[in-house]
């Protein structure tokens, strides 16, 4: 994902404290504007992105101190909250799928599908460019998921964190460059989470559902992962015929973790809602043999 040439500036950023409110919120306010400043926007995240890095250390020394202060304490019940969370979440995903695919789709139309996916200066509507940096700092404020988690003693899983730290510092490096990658990950990101986090609505409000109805709604994530790669196969088939703008290197990266993430996920979602089905076939082949 870096070359040598690109760490040591990252090392020595991560090591030093810059945060230029100014700069963050002049960008992040600039959404009513005819033109985002989409080159500032960029240029305002890699002057910044030993912060996302210190972010991310303090997330998981937090996520830490926090499991072991709440070992021998009373969970959190956090019902409301948590309700109040997920909804915000949920309508700003939606919304901003919205805004972020239909983008694309008069791109598509006007620009074909090569503009689209591997043409990052084939320009968005600026509600699509600011809705594209929110998202990026958004990824921030998701880790605030991961506390409602330790918080209520919900079981945390390795998955749950992985996803998040990489999906924060992925989504920040690919910004700053001039892949057309970034759209792709962001809009199907936006649209899953809408879905997930207005699952995890109901599922705080206490209204019961099925197992069979929980594991299909954690399914989806398969989903998502295989229109992660449906978008990586179209960049990297445009790459071959065209001059793409995603450098092989940053697309083997993102394929590198959507693969990480269909694994693990995979064995996440066996041990969660297969495990008695296969054990109860274990048991059934070990008495016929028996018989």
């Amino acid at each position: 994902m870096f070359t040598s040439e690109e760490m040591m500036p990252i090392i020595e950023q991560s090591l030093q404290w810059h945060f230029d409110v100014a700069q963050f919120w002049a960008v992040a306010t600039n959404g009513k504007h005819k033109s985002f400043p989409r080159f500032q926007a960029k240029y305002v995240i890699k002057k910044h992105f030993g912060l996302f890095v210190q972010i991310t250390i303090a997330y998981l020394l937090l996520v830490l101190a926090t499991l072991l202060l709440m070992r021998n304490r009373k969970r959190f019940k956090l019902q409301y909250p948590l309700m109040v969370w997920n909804f915000a979440l949920s309508i700003f995903s939606f919304y901003g799928s919205y805004v972020m695919l239909s983008a694309m789709v008069k791109t598509i139309r006007a620009l074909g599908l090569y503009a689209c996916a591997c043409n990052e200066f084939s320009k968005m509507s600026p509600a699509a460019e600011h809705w594209l940096f929110l998202t990026v700092l958004l990824k921030a404020l998701e880790f605030g998921n991961t506390f409602f988690l330790v918080l209520r003693k919900k079981p945390l899983s390795f998955l749950h964190v992985y996803h998040h730290v990489l999906a924060f510092l992925f989504l920040a490096h690919v910004y700053q460059t001039t892949s057309s990658l970034i759209r792709c990950i962001v809009i199907v990101n936006l649209l899953f989470n809408g879905f997930m986090y207005a699952y995890y609505f109901i599922r705080s409000m206490k209204i019961k559902l099925s197992i069979k109805a929980k594991a299909l709604a954690t399914s989806v994530y398969f989903v998502q992962l295989s229109l992660y790669s449906i978008c990586f196969v179209t960049i990297y088939l445009a790459n071959r015929r065209y001059s793409c703008d995603t450098p092989k290197l940053l697309l083997y990266t993102a394929s590198g973790i959507c693969f990480s993430y269909f694994v693990l996920f995979m064995f996440f979602f066996a041990k969660k809602y297969l495990r008695d089905d296969v054990l109860f076939l274990y048991r059934k082949l070990k008495t016929m043999k028996l018989d």
